[in-house]
């Protein structure tokens, strides 16, 4: 008659119920669900450097045209005073020589205001530059003039309860606490 054998066994390398909670499989899907969490917040971040880059960018073009303005006004004095110092020697009440310093003061004014004006160019060619994907956009020939005044009103500020929001909102404050936790699991792992 044949004969058969058979044997069983079971070997187990821990309790059963220790670490449960934890192992490779949870621990790479809660892993990831930070790393999630932590390129939410660098994204984050990223929006908020351009957002401020764009307002630094808006806030400089307006300096720099107001700097045209004030430029075009010194120009316009020096011009008239040199017109003054014409009429003048004209009436014969100053010397010929006295033309010289008005002169050389409407054309010291004239290239302060070629420099402002390259300013405005540089400070509007740098906020196209942020706020527009292709230079064959039509944006690029136009002129951007600013509407927003920079006078602020002053506002009163609860230091405290700002501090408590900017810790609460700060995205590089998540995606370090973010870093943090996956490195915890790692380590309890």
């Amino acid at each position: 008659a044949p004969a058969y054998t058979s044997s069983l066994g079971v070997e187990l390398q821990q309790p059963l119920l220790r670490d449960r909670a934890i192992d490779p499989s949870r621990t790479a899907l809660l892993v990831t669900a930070l790393d999630r969490d932590r390129s939410g917040a660098a994204l984050a971040s990223q929006a908020l450097a351009t957002v401020a880059d764009v307002e630094k960018a808006y806030w400089g073009l307006v300096a720099a045209r107001r700097e045209r303005q004030v430029r075009q006004g010194n120009l316009s004095l020096a011009a008239q005073q040199r017109i003054d110092t014409q009429s003048r020697i004209e009436a014969k009440t100053v010397a010929v020589a006295d033309l010289a310093q008005p002169t050389a003061e409407v054309e010291r004014r004239r290239g302060e205001l070629l420099s402002a004006q390259e300013m405005v160019m540089r400070a509007e060619r740098a906020l196209k530059l942020l706020i527009i994907d292709s230079l064959d956009d039509p944006i690029w020939a136009q002129e951007i003039v600013p509407t927003d005044a920079p006078d602020t009103p002053v506002l009163p500020v609860d230091v405290a309860g700002a501090l408590a929001a900017a810790r609460r909102h700060r995205p590089e404050i998540a995606e370090l606490a973010a870093t943090g936790s996956q490195q915890d699991l790692q380590i309890k792992l």
